[in-house]
Formats: C-alpha cells, sequence, structure tokens
C-alpha cells in the first residue's frame, strides 16, 4: 500500500485533514495502527465500536459528497434508479375491463402521473368506473402478482355490493 492510500484510510477512520493523518503516519513511520493509537490518544478518532464491512467506506452513507467524482457517482446511481423505475413503470400496465372485455390499457408510469397531477379528477373517475362495472388490473412481468389483482378485484366486488344493495333499497323504497 504506498503513502497516499495509508493516509487516505487514516482519514477514513479517523476526524483528521490529510495533513495531520500524514503527520501522524510520518511520526509513526508509517505504520498504520500505530498511527491510529496516536490519533485515538489525541482524541481524534470517530466514536464507536470496531465493526467489519466488506465496502470501502462503511460510512458512505452517512457523508455527504465528497468532491466531483463522489457526487458523480451519487447522481450516476440516482438516474440509473429512475431510469429502471421510468421503465418499469412503462413496461406495466393498468388494465380496465367492463363485461370481461378490455376497455383501456395505460401504462403504469402514465397513471402515476395523472394520479399526482389530477388527484381530484382521477380518484372520482376511478371511483364512479367501480360503480359503473369496469374491473381494474395490474399486468406485466413486475406487478403481475395475484395479491395486488385479488385486492383491486375485492375493490370493485365491494363497490358492486354497494351498487347492489342500493338499487335493492331503491326499489323497496319505490314499492
Amino acid at each position: 500500500m504506498d503513502h497516499l492510500e495509508m493516509v487516505e484510510k487514516l482519514r477514513a477512520h479517523a476526524d483528521v485533514g490529510y495533513e495531520e493523518a500524514r503527520a501522524a503516519l510520518e511520526e509513526t513511520d508509517w505504520d498504520l495502527l500505530d498511527a491510529v493509537v496516536l490519533l485515538e490518544r489525541q482524541g481524534k478518532t470517530r466514536p464507536g465500536g470496531a465493526s467489519y464491512t466488506t465496502r470501502e467506506d462503511p460510512r458512505e452513507e452517512e457523508r455527504p459528497c465528497r468532491g466531483r467524482r463522489d457526487c458523480h457517482h451519487r447522481a450516476d446511481r440516482f438516474f440509473a434508479w429512475l431510469g429502471d423505475l421510468f421503465t418499469k413503470g412503462s413496461r406495466n400496465m393498468l388494465e380496465v375491463s367492463r363485461g370481461g372485455s378490455v376497455v383501456m390499457t395505460i401504462p403504469v408510469l402514465v397513471f402515476v402521473l395523472l394520479l399526482v397531477l389530477a388527484f381530484w379528477i382521477v380518484i372520482p373517475l376511478l371511483i364512479i368506473g367501480l360503480f359503473c362495472g369496469c374491473r381494474f388490473a395490474l399486468r406485466g412481468p413486475e406487478v403481475e402478482r395475484e395479491e395486488v389483482n385479488r385486492v383491486i378485484g375485492k375493490a370493485s366486488d365491494m363497490a358492486e355490493g354497494i351498487k347492489q344493495e342500493f338499487t335493492r333499497e331503491t326499489r323497496e323504497s319505490r314499492e
């Protein structure tokens, strides 16, 4: 391990800058363990017990961006996650059917955007659709799960039950 790597390892363990880490290593004849002990005696190490990790920097999630490369790496990860989200949202569909035939299919991404941008319009339309006999289901590689569609189906069944009870009460009141 070269001197620069040793300084960086020491900085990762202690709350010191480059110059202090280098001075501690030079004082201990470039012995990393002795330099850590020296900085611990001076009260310049981070508190906490011993730990083991396979990540290069165990506090990677806790610290803000250090330098351009680190910020670019985080931005790349964020945009990769966002790209995956858009891909999954466009591959999976919300299917609206009535009377056993599919009336409309829209990407989940479009549905979520409509839900966010026009909440007060989309929710009443969904409720009206339920009471008009429409059934909703999610289709696609990531959402083809029976539990989700079963819950959506129960909402449709509940709306159908309410509708039937309402029409029954209306008929009884007329008679």
